[in-house]
């Protein structure tokens, strides 16, 4: 994700795959929602971390990801539907 916003070569749209891809693998833990928890900090930190380190005027790719991210819906491996945590669309429902 990191290198997704910060280099011009490697495409926004491969880091979001990867992360749902990785949120996909957290649903299906033995402890899920505490894994789910911990990713979905994991993620929201470094973005945080990103936001503070990009300089504003160089923050277009950061925001694409942010954008692409809040649109993906991660199926629930266990229920067929829409991945959820606390009643809230995963990554749909991120502030």
């Amino acid at each position: 994700m990191i290198q997704a916003v910060t280099q011009n070569d490697l495409p926004v749209a491969k880091a979001v795959e990867e992360i749902a891809r990785l949120t996909t693998v957290a649903a299906v833990s033995s402890s899920a929602k505490n894994v789910l928890c911990m990713h979905a900090m994991h993620v929201s930190f470094t973005i945080h971390n990103l936001a503070m380190r990009i300089p504003h005027n160089q923050q277009s790719k950061l925001i694409d990801f942010v954008v692409r991210l809040q649109q993906v819906a991660v199926p629930d491996p266990s229920t067929g539907g829409i991945l959820q945590l606390e009643n809230e669309d995963f990554w749909s429902d991120m502030p």
